[in-house]
């Protein structure tokens, strides 16, 4: 996985390999969790706002991290809100297992 120090980011996906991802990535510089799921939105995960994926272009992140199974379909929804231009990265399993 490429080094995501220093790089300001936002996570796609509130779910276990979420979690895990932050757990175990307690460094990086995460500033807000995505999800498709209204009833996260507005929360916090792990002491981190939940926002809508609509909202990501309103941040000024460096990369997306992709953390849920569904990255296929997340990839094509990033693609139809205009944010490809905006690295993303799908981390490999070690990196979302607790």
């Amino acid at each position: 996985m490429q080094s995501l120090e220093g790089k300001k980011l936002v996570l796609f996906g509130a779910g276990n390999s979420g979690g895990c991802f932050i757990v175990q990535n307690p460094g990086l510089d995460i500033r807000a969790v995505a999800d498709n799921d209204p009833a996260k939105q507005g929360g916090q995960f792990h002491g981190i706002e939940v926002i809508a994926p609509q909202r990501i272009g309103e941040l000024s992140c460096d990369a997306i991290v992709i953390t849920s199974v569904w990255s296929k379909g997340i990839l094509d929804q990033l693609k139809a809100l205009g944010l490809c231009a905006i690295p993303t990265v799908i981390p490999g399993k070690r990196e979302m297992k607790g």
